[in-house]
């Protein structure tokens, strides 16, 4: 895996597994646009995530920061469903940057042994900074100046699209908790349906009645689990919380906790009130 890459991948506890355990496929899959060059260098996915590792590069002899501006990649399936981009990052040095992108699998039918992607790239953008020199005019790039980049600099687009099929062979182990278990909140009813535990993430899925906001909370025997801040509703009924933490080989009593009501004390809002409590044992799953 190249070296920036890999750190940009450990930005994230549960990516930095797949880089330190070697999880993902080395690929090396290279297309270049008027002097500019992008290789998908990893690729990984299980029942979870997507995780697409690639550098971006520019012409050796320009002050560059390659990929500053650009819009985030899509992705498709073989059945042409776009899966929902999660994150990104990177990590530059000169004129390369390696960057990392994550997509929901969700919509990608497991188990399943290797899965068809299309990695889509609209353009490639860059800040550059030429110093005393005047700028160099290539016919191939457009140019922005861009409030706040500081004298001599401007921001460079160069227009693809680059269009990667990649055949991803994927992870299999997956942990699956279907509980369908109800508590209630006061009024509130909320249901947890299901734990999905993989190398690269924990998701629970809730289903709420009458559908608001809520937070939710994981413990493994008692221990606090951090990195739970990834949350979104799959519809105005569900919510979805994601641990970017590797938890595949933590078993135990999984508690998990979901608070609904959220009111203004102090000058601050907290979320108060009696929350739901469900107890999942992953002994032995």
């Amino acid at each position: 895996m190249h070296p920036l890459v890999e750190q940009a991948l450990s930005m994230r506890p549960g990516h930095k597994e797949i880089a330190m355990a070697q999880l993902g496929q080395d690929v090396t899959f290279s297309q270049i646009i008027c002097g500019f060059t992008m290789t998908v260098e990893s690729v990984y996915a299980d029942a979870n995530r997507v995780v697409i590792g690639y550098t971006l590069s520019g012409p050796p002899d320009r002050v560059l920061r390659v990929g500053m501006g650009m819009l985030p990649p899509t992705l498709m399936d073989a059945a042409g469903r776009e899966l929902r981009f999660l994150e990104g990052g990177g990590r530059s040095d000169a004129n390369e940057t390696g960057c990392y992108a994550s997509f929901d699998a969700g919509p990608i039918a497991h188990p399943i042994t290797a899965v068809d992607l299309r990695l889509t790239i609209p353009f490639i953008a860059a800040h550059e900074y030429w110093g005393d020199q005047l700028p160099v005019i290539v016919p191939c790039e457009l140019y922005n100046n861009v409030t706040g980049m500081g004298p001599n600099t401007r921001e460079v687009r160069v227009l693809g699209p680059m269009v990667f099929n990649l055949h991803v062979v994927t992870d299999t182990r997956c942990r699956i908790a279907d509980v369908f278990h109800k508590e209630y909140i006061d009024d509130f009813e909320v249901t947890l349906e299901r734990v999905i535990v993989t190398p690269s993430e924990t998701r629970v899925y809730l289903r709420n009645d009458p559908p608001q906001d809520v937070l939710v909370e994981l413990k493994i025997d008692g221990e606090s689990i951090v990195g739970g801040e990834g949350r979104w509703p799959s519809n105005q009924a569900h919510t979805v919380q994601s641990w970017v933490t590797p938890l595949y080989n933590r078993h135990g009593r999984w508690t998990i906790t979901v608070h609904s009501r959220r009111e203004e004390v102090g000058g601050q809002w907290m979320w108060t009130g009696t929350p739901a409590l469900f107890q999942v044992s992953m002994e032995s799953m």
